[in-house]
C-alpha cells in the first residue's frame, strides 16, 4: 500500500488508468483547489511520484476521469467541478502529434512506447459549460 499525502485538504475524487503492463497514472482532486497527477514506479505499485499539479483557482474538482484519446496513446483528463464546467486536459509532449497507434494504448501495448518516461504536461484544451449545478 502507498500513502499519497501532498494535498492540503480533503480528497474529493480520484481516477486512474493503466499506461502499460507495469505503470499506472492516478489523478486526485481536493478541496485545496488542485488536481494532482501521480505515476507509479515501473513494476512497483507501492512507489508513486507526483508528476504534475493543476491549480483549479477558486473551485475544486468533484469528478475526474482519465482515458486515451481515440486511436492514440495520448491521455486525456476530464475535470468536473464546482464551477459548473467540465474541463478537458490533454497530454502535451514532443510525441503528441505522432502518437497515433491504431489502438487505445493500454489494450494494444502502445502506451508504454509513448509514456514510459512520462515527460510532458497536461494542458487545458477545452471547457464544456452549461450545467446548472455542480458536475
Amino acid at each position: 500500500a502507498a500513502r499519497l499525502s501532498d494535498h492540503q485538504g480533503s480528497v474529493t475524487c480520484l481516477a486512474s488508468m493503466v499506461l502499460s503492463n507495469d505503470r499506472y497514472l492516478l489523478s486526485t482532486g481536493s478541496v485545496d483547489h488542485s488536481v494532482m497527477l501521480w505515476l507509479s514506479a515501473a513494476g512497483d505499485h507501492t512507489q508513486w511520484r507526483r508528476v504534475q499539479t493543476l491549480d483549479l483557482g477558486a473551485h475544486y474538482a468533484n469528478a475526474l476521469s482519465l482515458s486515451f484519446l481515440p486511436d492514440t496513446c495520448v491521455p486525456v483528463l476530464a475535470v468536473g467541478g464546482t464551477d459548473l464546467r467540465v474541463d478537458l486536459h490533454v497530454w502535451r509532449a514532443d510525441f503528441a502529434d505522432a502518437a497515433t497507434t491504431g489502438g487505445s494504448g493500454a489494450e494494444t501495448g502502445n502506451a508504454a512506447c509513448c509514456l514510459d518516461d512520462f515527460e510532458g504536461q497536461f494542458e487545458k484544451a477545452l471547457s464544456l459549460e452549461g450545467h446548472k449545478n455542480w458536475v
